[in-house]
């Protein structure tokens, strides 16, 4: 059969070839874990030593003339080019990648070198991935995906262990290899496509890959979670609700199905530790499953216009799995009211609670604020649902202590940029308080309601000033003239926020009530000149909050004049 190996030279194989082989392949998956850091490629560097003695005896080998013999050259040179890319000689690799292509295409037998070609292409992929030369890498993935496609009606090709071993196997584990071979190609191309900015295309290559691992049982757990999860997040920025719980659901099932098959005393420090952190960012992306859905429910609730819910897209399904109790967790529907919000945000909160063991302050401080910041906004979140002010004070209350809490653990001098977004978000938490107390205290106003919200007031003028005090020039106090443009919007606005503030404080007399409409004033002059000295820089950032400072500054001095009469 045009399929299998000549005979004779199977039997030189066997008789030359095979025992290097078989310990090439031992050093390789073996004893390279156990080689020491000083000499971290020892056992490669022997495994080449036997790699180049078996390319000096096909160089002696009497059945030269066969065009086996020189598909067997090829995949003894793609060997010994992994090797050179095993050990970073990357360069030697690619030349050994490049030779075997040659050699082989210009073959008749296309079955027997389809399985070197591709090897070779899926090798040379990823080499200018890595060094990113992208669309170089899309030419040679979209070349192996080639050889595929014009083989996939014929006999599957040899496998490498037949050609360096000489023992025959089954058709079912030459199909089965190749399938293997294709599925790392896409996921490749997946890859390239992503980092091409072709996300949709990506998208759509990453799914097929993932869908043919559960389809043949060849994945690792581990990866397909977290690939499946990253999958997930390009489906929610695209709102698309239903397919990103599914990915979501689909990785819990896979890990979840690993954890029970796996013994938890059997594993390894290094792979213990592997399975807790892929579960912990499992948990975060249910979060922001949750997150973004209720935000998307929040904006169209806030939309005047009549607004229906999104056409629902054609669902991707991983049929293999069994996920219809992991997606009943939460509906992929946009929510109405606090009844539909609560069982999301309770999602949200349970898989916060998950990470924050795995990722804990002591350990990972940037990534447990980040979840600290995620909890906050559920809060934030759900309080908009919520119909009662005191209970919304109360979810409000929340976020200022778990904010404030960690806000007291960060060094400011090496989580700078940290400690700024959650002293602007105590900021505006404090201000949003006041807000709805001020709601409260006009319908039954008391001594008590007034002092708590001149409190607040002044709480969240503190955190705005201790926010801008971080833009200071620390020799003139003042802020400096090199605020980068994407802080400068927050700092203006914060300024805003204060000037806002003032106003809003209730004094019992006239001459209090105009001291606190006099810093706002400054504070929106000092505006208005900031924007017109910095015209181009303004615009950018602070172009609809303008026309407001500029017409308060026209109507403050007004109204001082109007109350002192």
């Amino acid at each position: 059969m045009e399929s299998d190996l000549h005979s004779d030279l199977r039997e030189w194989i066997a008789d030359h070839l095979a025992a290097d082989w078989t310990t090439v392949t031992q050093l390789r998956m073996e004893e390279s874990k156990r080689d020491p850091p000083e000499e971290p490629f020892r056992s490669l560097y022997t495994a080449r030593e036997l790699l180049s003695g078996m390319r000096a005896k096909l160089d002696a080998c009497p059945l030269k003339e066969l065009e086996d013999f020189t598909i067997l050259s090829c995949f003894v040179g793609l060997e010994m080019g992994l090797n050179f890319i095993n050990t970073e000689e990357i360069s030697s690799g690619v030349e050994l990648f490049e030779w075997c292509i040659k050699l082989v295409e210009g073959l008749p037998s296309k079955v027997k070198t389809a399985s070197v070609c591709m090897q070779a292409y899926n090798q040379l992929g990823i080499i200018w991935g890595n060094r990113s030369e992208q669309q170089k890498s899309l030419e040679v993935l979209l070349k192996a995906k080639a050889v595929y496609e014009s083989h996939i009606a014929l006999s599957p090709p040899l496998t490498s262990t037949e050609w360096l071993e000489g023992k025959p196997v089954s058709q079912d584990k030459r199909e089965k290899d190749f399938e293997n071979l294709h599925t790392l190609t896409l996921f490749y191309l997946a890859q390239v496509y992503g980092n091409l900015g072709q996300a949709k295309i990506s998208a759509q290559y990453c799914q097929n890959t993932l869908s043919r691992q559960l389809e043949t049982r060849e994945y690792d757990a581990i990866e397909w979670t977290l690939n499946s999860v990253t999958l997930s997040q390009y489906y929610l920025g695209l709102e698309q609700f239903a397919q990103s719980r599914h990915c979501i659901a689909s990785a819990t099932c896979v890990l979840q199905n690993y954890l029970s098959e796996t013994c938890e005393g059997d594993m390894e420090d290094e792979l213990k530790e592997k399975v807790e952190s892929v579960g912990a960012d499992v948990s975060r992306c249910w979060t922001k499953y949750a997150i973004t859905l209720l935000t998307c429910s929040k904006e169209r609730q806030e939309d005047e216009s009549e607004s229906t819910d999104p056409p629902r897209q054609k669902l991707f399904r991983f049929d293999t799995l069994e996920v219809a109790d992991y997606e009943s967790l939460v509906t992929s529907d946009l929510v109405e009211g606090y009844d539909g919000a609560k069982p999301v945000f309770q999602l949200g909160q349970k898989n916060i609670e998950i990470s924050a063991k795995y990722y804990t302050l002591e350990t990972f401080a940037s990534e447990n604020v980040k979840i600290v910041q995620d909890h906050s906004c559920l809060y934030k979140l759900l309080a908009f649902f919520e119909t009662s002010n005191e209970v919304k004070c109360r979810m409000h209350k929340r976020r200022c202590d778990m904010l404030t809490s960690v806000l007291g653990e960060l060094n400011p001098q090496y989580f700078t940029s940290t400690c700024q977004e959650i002293m602007f978000e105590l900021g505006d938490i404090e201000s949003t308080r006041a807000d709805l107390k001020i709601i409260t205290a006009s319908e039954s106003p008391s001594a008590h309601g007034i002092a708590r919200i001149n409190k607040l007031i002044a709480s969240g003028i503190v955190f705005y000033e201790r926010f801008l005090k971080t833009f200071e020039d620390p020799d003139t106090r003042q802020l400096s003239e090199n605020i980068e443009a994407d802080s400068l919007r927050p700092v203006l606005c914060a300024k805003l926020y204060i000037a806002r503030l003032h106003s809003k404080v209730v004094c019992g007399d006239q001459t209090g009530q105009k001291s606190q409409l006099v810093k706002s004033l400054a504070l929106y002059s000092w505006l208005v000149s900031y924007c017109d000295q910095h015209t181009e820089k303004a615009d950018k950032a602070f172009a609809d909050f303008l026309p407001i400072c500029r017409e308060m500054v026209e109507l403050l001095p007004r109204k001082m004049a109007a109350d002192l009469r």
